[in-house]
């Protein structure tokens, strides 16, 4: 069962709507922008929730830093960890994940959980709204993403991984 995107993103959109301190920000949606776009309109918060759809590679890495929570909902294919993920966490900004595979291995002070099913809706709705509602332990959290990223995700650790890896092959 997976996590209802639809149901998911409204309820998300609904929360910073109902709740005015919360500060604008972009959604990166790429191809589905156009129906996330209908859903911010039918709510009545196009001026609260942004789309970039495409963003060029070379200004990619500024969106995540300027967000407030990463949101990558998807299930790891191959045995993975999220690439968006990692790119959220390398710039100290909490990702929501989806509570499958690869992604249990990230602490949950750094990558709060969403677990598939008919909660995932509430679970992210309520991620969104303490992300905005306890600054401290929203700043704890981003503290805890950069740490995750530099112990565990960064080139030079993937690199050393992969040629152990190797080096094992090869024996």
């Amino acid at each position: 069962m997976g996590v209802d995107v639809e149901n998911t993103y409204r309820a998300a959109f609904t929360v910073v709507g109902r709740n005015h301190h919360f500060r604008p920000g972009p959604v990166v949606a790429g191809d589905v922008a156009r129906k996330r776009m209908d859903i911010v309109h039918d709510l009545g918060l196009k001026d609260s929730v942004g789309f970039t759809g495409w963003v060029a590679p070379e200004d990619f890495p500024q969106l995540p830093a300027a967000a407030d929570l990463g949101v990558v909902l998807r299930s790891p294919s191959a045995g993975e960890t999220s690439a968006a993920a990692l790119r959220f966490l390398a710039c100290g900004t909490p990702v929501a994940v989806s509570a499958l595979h690869q992604f249990l291995e990230l602490p949950e002070a750094a990558a709060p959980r969403v677990t598939p099913g008919p909660s995932a809706t509430a679970e992210l709705a309520r991620i969104v709204f303490r992300a905005h509602s306890d600054r401290g332990e929203w700043e704890s959290r981003r503290a805890a993403a950069r740490r995750v990223y530099m112990a565990d995700h960064t080139p030079e650790v993937a690199a050393d991984q992969l040629v152990a890896a190797l080096a094992k092959m090869v024996r």
